[in-house]
């Protein structure tokens, strides 16, 4: 019943129902049809963009990591988390608890699968060696003791979430107190190795 969530989601609503009665793609007796327009218009989007110029920085980062498309679709809909405000706070309410703004782990996983059943999600984006979080890509909430796996939240650093918003780039603050960002003078083919 809250306003501000309402109005953030019937907007995002109506943005997936104007790309599907767009595409002509749009049957009123199935629920799933304007997602799925929104989802197609989404991929044609995104495959114009990377034929038409430079790629975006989502593009640049999943191929620099070479992840995969369950993991790019965890770290696009956590960053997106992390970046508005309005889907914070749907999230909020999702996961019933008004405080916990982040996505827990086992929300996280089962908006990404079809499994009906915590053995069916995909645990093993979250294993700690694996692209997301052995390149610190993706953090998981170490603190709250006694809590498991699916409870404990997901969240992208500032860092990752700025450069897929922006392009922008920053040292993590971890290493910013020993390290410093340089932008080279000398191209790659220029050095003698």
């Amino acid at each position: 019943g809250d306003p501000e969530v309402e109005s953030a989601g019937l907007s995002l609503v109506r943005d997936v129902g104007a790309a599907a009665a767009d595409h002509g793609a749009r049957d009123e007796d199935d629920e799933e049809a304007p997602i799925e327009a929104g989802a197609a218009l989404l991929r044609t989007r995104l495959a114009a963009t990377a034929a038409a110029g430079p790629p975006l920085p989502f593009q640049i980062l999943c191929a620099r990591f070479d992840l995969g498309a369950d993991e790019q679709a965890l770290l696009l809909l956590l960053t997106i988390v992390a970046l508005d405000p309005r889907v914070r706070r749907m999230v909020a309410y999702l996961q019933n608890h008004l405080q916990r703004t982040r996505l827990d782990a086992g929300t996280a996983l089962a908006m990404l699968s079809d499994g009906t059943t915590a053995a069916q999600l995909p645990w093993e984006l979250l294993q700690p060696d694996g692209a997301l979080r052995g390149h610190r890509l993706l953090l998981v909430d170490e603190t709250g003791p006694g809590r498991g796996l699916a409870e404990r939240a997901l969240m992208v650093p500032d860092g990752v979430a700025a450069f897929v918003a922006r392009g922008a780039t920053w040292l993590d603050e971890e290493v910013a107190r020993f390290a410093r960002l340089e932008t080279p003078t000398e191209r790659w083919d220029a050095l003698v190795w």
